[in-house]
């Protein structure tokens, strides 16, 4: 059966794996206060990124990129191209921190996300970045020694969040800091149908908890629904059986009515008959069912 809830106290992710949870749980936690931190200097701001803040960037300047790859060489990155497209269709999940320079900005944390985002401006037709307030703009007489956290937080435990990451980092903004799902998926830049996916999360078993990491939340969330539908019996065997498959092939299953073949569907017309097989066949498998077809016909 479904757990009531993984969400429990403050760690949903306790009964997965604890040094997992622990790391997740100090990143967010840092992301708070750092964020709080930046915000009590005088001359700091929250903003959207855009093409004319980009514009002012020094990626020559590396003070605190700890990456060894260069700008002009991260560009012909095909990894970064798809990052852009990511970042432009999503947002940005995280924000970039930038500080002032006498003429300009230099980049604290974000450079891989900064270059991609730079990138999309350049080679896609009208690129925009949904969501607000994902850029942090730190004054140049910010403290050395808070500049200095910031980079070690960003360069050492930022990573892209997985679909089960983000269900929590949003869950914490719903739940702790009650903020409307209107106003999370504006921050985001999802729709607040997928709030809604990723709140549900809390509700998910823990056989389907552990394959987060390989799909996204639509899919996650119509897995879940198939379970749901059959009570939460057999749940590793369902699973399973459904990862391969497309996100329409498993909402074909759940439409399947009680008594039906949950596999194979069958349409009969006036002149022809379609059967539609909702499981991975090898190719040997799909010729045995075509020559035993062809008998008939």
């Amino acid at each position: 059966m479904a757990k009531k809830s993984i969400f429990s106290n403050r760690n949903p992710l306790d009964n997965i794996n604890s040094g997992k949870a622990k790391d997740l749980m100090k990143k967010l936690d840092n992301d708070d206060l750092i964020k709080q931190e930046i915000m009590k200097l005088e001359g700091a701001k929250l903003t959207k990124i855009d093409k004319e803040i980009l514009s002012k960037i020094d990626f020559s300047d590396r003070e605190f990129i700890n990456r060894e790859i260069l700008f002009d060489d991260l560009l012909k990155d095909e990894k970064l191209h798809e990052l852009s497209k990511s970042i432009g269709t999503i947002g940005l999940i995280n924000p970039i921190y930038l500080i002032e320079k006498v003429e300009g900005y230099k980049i604290l944390s974000g450079f891989r996300r900064s270059t991609a985002i730079f990138w999309g401006f350049e080679n896609i037709e009208d690129y925009n970045i949904v969501g607000g307030n994902n850029l942090v703009i730190i004054p140049r007489n910010a403290p050395y020694e808070l500049l200095d956290t910031i980079s070690l937080h960003e360069n050492t435990l930022r990573e892209d969040l997985t679909t089960l990451e983000l269900s929590l980092k949003i869950w914490k903004e719903s739940r702790h800091k009650n903020k409307k799902i209107e106003d999370i998926a504006e921050d985001y830049g999802i729709s607040k149908r997928s709030v809604n996916r990723y709140l549900r999360v809390e509700k998910y078993p823990e056989e389907l908890l552990e394959v987060m990491d390989k799909i996204n939340i639509r899919k996650a969330d119509t897995i879940y629904s198939l379970l749901k539908k059959k009570n939460f019996s057999n749940s590793s065997k369902i699973i399973n059986e459904v990862l391969p498959l497309e996100v329409g092939e498993i909402e074909k299953i759940i439409k399947t009515p009680a008594g039906r073949s949950e596999k194979i569907s069958i349409k009969t017309k006036k002149k022809s008959t379609i059967i539609e097989i909702a499981n991975l066949l090898s190719d040997e498998d799909i010729e045995k069912i075509k020559e035993f077809i062809n008998k008939f016909i």
